[in-house]
């Protein structure tokens, strides 16, 4: 049996192990869906040594040795956050000793009736919350402006409550990704070949020469995980969006999951010198499958699923 998470299990068994590090950018230029206004925004600053977790409204952050869903059956085997985990086989593996984690979810009503010696509290970014205790799962966390709650486990009070007063409200994340999208799908044709869209290109899917591409997983209109890859995975993921042939891929019938409409992502492809170039994907079982500018689309394939989303560390 499979726990079904936001990328369905025809995209989660194409990805193999892979991992491209997340590249934590102090100041970042955004832009909606539609691509039609940009601002330059300020991005929450990253202790030194750490690394900053986005996800459904909050970024938090964890001591930079940390991984990102490195659990087996969904139980963590090392020092780790877990967000956007995809689909994970239902089985039995014991927590190790020692090992320190927090997980993300955008449920906190299920777990409302679990939540013991609850108290409301302001944390040090001020940020209202509601803490107390879930059997099994350590510190229990809600952040009520977004729908969040946190699972905080680790053996250290010290970097628990560092981990909680670490916690933001913020529109945007350090890789760029907005923490709300309101359309995964690019704008009508005509409006592509104007400004702001005028770069884009109608051979290539990702013109060459671009020299880092933030990618952004949303669930439900939400941000559910994201990273900005460079190096080798970059290459990867450029080379299978520009290779031939164009189109998208129909997702089959005989797969269809019901949660996989509601997923998608937006990648931010960034040039030295030029506008950044806006992408759109879908990789799951759900309407038309695969990568495109709007103007220029590439059909999914397992290579192309495992580039997308090995970075993000989603499945199980």
């Amino acid at each position: 049996m499979w726990r079904h998470g936001g990328v369905p299990a025809l995209a989660v068994s194409a990805v193999a192990a892979a991992t491209a590090a997340a590249v934590l950018v102090p100041m970042t230029a955004i832009g909606s869906a539609s691509g039609h206004h940009r601002a330059v925004v300020p991005a929450p600053v990253v202790p030194t040594d750490d690394q900053m977790v986005g996800f459904h409204g909050v970024v938090l952050t964890v001591p930079g040795s940390w991984h990102i869903n490195d659990a087996r059956c969904g139980t963590p085997v090392a020092d780790t956050v877990i967000r956007d985990e995809g689909s994970t086989p239902l089985c039995l593996v014991p927590r190790p000793k020692g090992v320190s984690s927090v997980e993300l979810l955008a449920d906190p009503a299920s777990w409302t009736a679990q939540l013991r010696q609850a108290s409301a509290m302001t944390n040090a970014h001020g940020v209202h919350l509601r803490r107390g205790a879930v059997s099994g799962r350590g510190d229990a966390v809600v952040v009520p402006a977004v729908g969040v709650v946190l699972f905080v486990q680790t053996p250290s009070a010290k970097t628990a409550q560092r981990i909680i007063d670490s916690v933001q409200v913020v529109d945007t994340d350090t890789t760029g990704c907005a923490m709300r999208q309101s359309t995964l799908n690019p704008p009508p044709g005509p409006a592509l070949r104007g400004a702001p869209f005028r770069h884009y290109n109608v051979r290539y899917v990702i013109p060459p020469q671009v020299a880092s591409i933030a990618v952004c997983h949303y669930i439900d209109g939400w941000l559910a995980s994201s990273t900005t890859v460079t190096g080798a995975p970059l290459a990867d993921l450029v080379h299978r969006a520009d290779s031939p042939p164009a189109g998208f891929a129909p997702a089959p019938g005989s797969d269809y999951l019901p949660n996989a409409c509601r997923s998608g992502f937006v990648l931010q492809a960034h040039y030295d010198g030029q506008p950044d170039l806006l992408l759109w994907a879908h990789v799951g079982s759900c309407g038309l499958l695969g990568i495109t500018n709007g103007l220029r689309s590439a059909p999914l394939t397992p290579a192309l699923a495992r580039a997308i989303t090995s970075p993000l560390h989603i499945g199980g």
